[in-house]
């Protein structure tokens, strides 16, 4: 995202994606709680359009990876272990406890650092849809 966010590539460019189950959903607040905190995502941010931080942005999941990302629901705090998701229009309408969101993460490298071996596992190709 952070080269995203710069201008040196195309959204269909980033490599890489953070698998991460949705622990519990709290419509009241349009907010999704993942299993994808500092030690996943890193405690990178980006700033919205508003100057408040993300920490990732959410794309749905896809027969071979992920799909485009959806604007209306990054990741806006983070503890440990845990991410709080902003649940817009599309992701309150297709997630559910225990499914698996997948999140672009701020900084690859810092992603694929702390997840180490288990990299290969949750990192899938992205599917541009064209």
């Amino acid at each position: 995202l952070m080269q995203l966010q710069l201008g040196s590539c195309r959204e269909e460019d980033i490599a890489a994606a953070i698998a991460c189950p949705v622990a519990s959903i709290h419509p009241e607040r349009d907010e999704a709680v993942i299993y994808g905190g500092a030690v996943h995502l890193s405690k990178e941010s980006l700033s919205d359009r508003n100057g408040r931080p993300i920490y990732g942005r959410a794309a749905l999941v896809r027969q071979s990876g992920w799909g485009k990302m959806v604007e209306d629901s990054p990741v806006v705090r983070i503890s440990q272990e845990h991410g709080i998701l902003k649940t817009g229009i599309t992701m309150r309408t297709n997630l559910h406890v225990g499914e698996v969101v997948m999140i672009l993460p701020v900084h690859s490298c810092l992603a694929a650092n702390l997840l180490g071996c288990a990299v290969q596992q949750i990192i899938l190709p992205y599917s541009y849809p064209g």
